[in-house]
């Protein structure tokens, strides 16, 4: 179909150039940085010879020392703003994926798998690294990777956080941990693959905190001995925060049944609720400062 300026603006089409742009620009930067890389060895060894010869050339007049010339390290901040670009690129692209997750959190329906905005970005990666960087060197590969697997831990975390979230279902808990499975299955499939998952770790273990709060034991944080060793990436602040939206399953459960059962019944029973959440949190600031006193003992 011909494209008019009416059917351009559709956001499909815009999203469709864009990423089409952002490909093509990574695969761009990617192929001259190989080129770059196999040149700049080159260069260097060229480079240091003419500083040598000119060193010799001066030998005979009054002036000594050294002589360096700027052109190697032009040559490697070059090469260093077009790995930037690279992950710069590569992250809006990880953004504009998660960006698309629409959890319901307060849902009462269990998914099967992941989420296909996650299955879309384990793709996306999984095409980065076998196509469009195969050429370049492992350790410049091994940085991207690194780094966009922790700018994509960032970013999903930042959901159950957002202050518009006020409430999170154990079911909701559930599709959320299918997706960061899903990431972490995909990320153990690669080769030496520990040190990118340590990207993972705090994600992880504050999915595994969340699972925790959804089964009504969100109390176990606050012990030390449990916490220092299962959540030790956690932030404490975020964790506390998290087991307080949390809404474990039984409780849901029962509040919906007095909720069915008419408007009289509903409220005292929502009250309960509440009054039990804050019974059993008590005073939030002595319970963190708590877990960091343990910590340091």
């Amino acid at each position: 179909m011909q494209r008019t300026p009416e059917n351009f603006r559709a956001q499909a089409d815009v999203d469709e150039l864009w990423d089409g742009m952002c490909q093509s620009a990574i695969a761009l930067i990617s192929s001259a940085l190989h080129s770059v890389n196999n040149d700049g060895k080159l260069l260097k060894v060229k480079v240091r010879d003419l500083e040598g010869l000119l060193v010799e050339a001066r030998s005979s007049s009054s002036e000594a020392g050294p002589i360096t010339l700027k052109a190697l390290g032009e040559f490697q901040q070059a090469k260093k703003k077009a790995e930037t670009r690279i992950f710069e690129l590569v992250n809006s692209k990880i953004d504009d994926l998660i960006e698309t997750a629409e959890y319901d959190w307060s849902s009462t329906y269990v998914p099967d798998g992941a989420s296909p905005y996650m299955q879309e970005l384990t793709r996306y990666l999984s095409n980065i690294l076998s196509s469009v960087l195969i050429g370049l060197p492992e350790k410049i590969k091994e940085q991207i990777y690194e780094e966009s697997l922790g700018h994509a831990s960032s970013s999903l975390l930042s959901l159950p956080l957002d202050p518009g979230v006020r409430a999170i279902s154990a079911q909701a808990v559930t599709a959320y941990s299918l997706d960061v499975g899903h990431l972490t299955t995909f990320v153990q499939g690669f080769g030496k693959s520990e040190g990118l998952l340590q990207r993972l770790e705090e994600l992880r273990q504050t999915t595994e905190l969340m699972k925790l709060a959804a089964q009504g034991r969100g109390e176990e944080y606050f012990d030390t001995s449990i916490s220092h060793q299962a959540f030790n990436k956690v932030d404490k602040i975020k964790g506390v925060e998290l087991v307080a939206k949390v809404t474990p399953a039984k409780d849901a459960a029962s509040m919906l049944t007095a909720a069915t059962g008419g408007s009289r019944s509903a409220s005292p029973a929502l009250g309960e609720a509440k009054k039990t959440v804050a019974v059993g949190f008590g005073n939030i600031r002595d319970r963190i400062g708590n877990l960091t006193q343990g910590r340091t003992n």
